[in-house]
């Protein structure tokens, strides 16, 4: 994990931002000692996020599955959603 305290950040932004993309790993920056912020690369938040939608969605289904709710295959799901 890439850690640097805010101070190197203020005078060397430059450094910080290259470190993102040559690592492909987000850069924690401290403030007085502690973590305060993250620092990453844009494609890689989308693709989190991306990732938590996805959970959120298969969390979803699972409760529909725990509750008994009726399912239906696939292919049913299909032809009610590209019916025209």
């Amino acid at each position: 994990m890439n850690i640097r305290p805010i101070s190197r950040c203020q005078s060397n932004f430059n450094e910080v931002a290259e470190l993102c993309h040559s690592e492909r790993e987000p850069v924690v920056i401290t403030k007085n000692g502690y973590a305060d912020l993250i620092i990453m690369r844009v494609s890689d938040y989308e693709r989190k996020l991306a990732r938590l939608e996805l959970y959120d969605k298969l969390t979803a289904a699972q409760k529909q599955i725990d509750s008994g709710t009726p399912l239906i295959d696939h292919s049913e799901f299909f032809d009610r959603r590209y019916k025209l």
